[in-house]
């Protein structure tokens, strides 16, 4: 009689660690996707540019996802190379940026390279020279490239914290990271940065803040309240207003009901990751706070 080889014996023998169960991977989907979708802002956590089948995740959006999964990021790395003297200076930074889960345990690593010699950063600093040269200045390239040599260094950076970010939640399934790059590329003409595309962002960025919340940002509210409050009662509201003003500024409750004031899609996410997101069982400040209140009753 042939014997079947059980589930837990097959992943005994896999030569990677599995989650204890399955359902795992739906769970961390459904809260990308959930994210993506109803809590994530167009062109604040993210860009789409024609032609791309991925939205791009930008800095904003990668935070958030850092904050939603308990992810510490903390600069492993940092290569330079600079080349300061003669008439074609330059400077590249490479940066490995690691991050941790809440345990202090590694997940993963990401990195980010930047470069003078990157188009974006070339023409802008030929048109800048140029600009300063016929006001009469006397400056060289490497003037110029000292002004943006810091702008770079951060620019290494954020692309290594958002591959670290990508890397360690999954989310490149839903986003990649390159067409930041490109979508800061396209901001720039054959003469330099074009003001009027520059604007244009940040209209759209001022717009999307201004958007209001969403019917299915306010149910996730509600829920989420009421479950807090079934479980904690009124010291959860007393402690998390501190911590997130908006809580006491848009919510108000009182006599068994919860009232959830109008509030922009912005303050919404705010709301969401700074209260209704939260760990409480495993805030320590808050159990802190628990238990003084308990104690406070007696």
């Amino acid at each position: 009689m042939i014997q079947e080889t059980s589930t837990e014996q097959e992943i005994m023998n896999m030569p990677f660690d599995l989650p204890a169960s399955w359902q795992m991977f739906s769970r961390v989907g459904e809260v990308l996707t959930n994210l993506y979708k109803s809590i994530m802002v167009k062109d604040v956590d993210y860009a789409t540019l024609p032609g791309s089948n991925k939205p791009s995740c930008l800095k904003p959006g990668a935070e958030l996802l850092s904050k939603v999964f308990n992810i510490r990021d903390e600069i492993a790395r940092t290569e330079t190379v600079e080349q300061l003297d003669g008439e074609n200076p330059y400077v590249q930074y490479r940066i490995v940026v690691t991050g941790y889960n809440g345990r202090g345990e590694r997940i993963t690593d990401g990195t980010g390279l930047a470069s003078s010699l990157e188009p974006k950063y070339a023409k802008s600093m030929d048109t800048l020279l140029h600009k300063l040269q016929k006001r009469g200045e006397k400056v060289t390239n490497a003037n110029v490239l000292a002004g943006v040599q810091n702008t770079i260094l951060k620019m290494a950076a954020k692309r290594a914290y958002i591959d670290m970010v990508l890397r360690a939640t999954g989310a490149s399934r839903i986003f990649t990271q390159d067409i930041e790059d490109t979508a800061v590329d396209a901001a720039y003409t054959d003469h330099g940065y074009s003001e009027k595309q520059g604007n244009a962002n940040e209209s759209a960025q001022s717009q999307a803040e201004r958007k209001p919340m969403s019917e299915n940002q306010r149910g996730r509210i509600m829920d989420g309240l009421k479950s807090k409050m079934a479980k904690y009662g009124d010291p959860f509201i007393q402690f998390y207003s501190r911590k997130e003003p908006l809580l006491g500024e848009k919510v108000m409750v009182g006599n068994g009901t919860i009232t959830i004031s109008d509030m922009t899609w912005k303050e919404a996410s705010s709301l969401l990751q700074n209260v209704i997101w939260q760990k409480s069982d495993m805030d320590r400040e808050f159990q802190d706070f628990i238990s003084g209140s308990k104690g406070g009753r007696k």
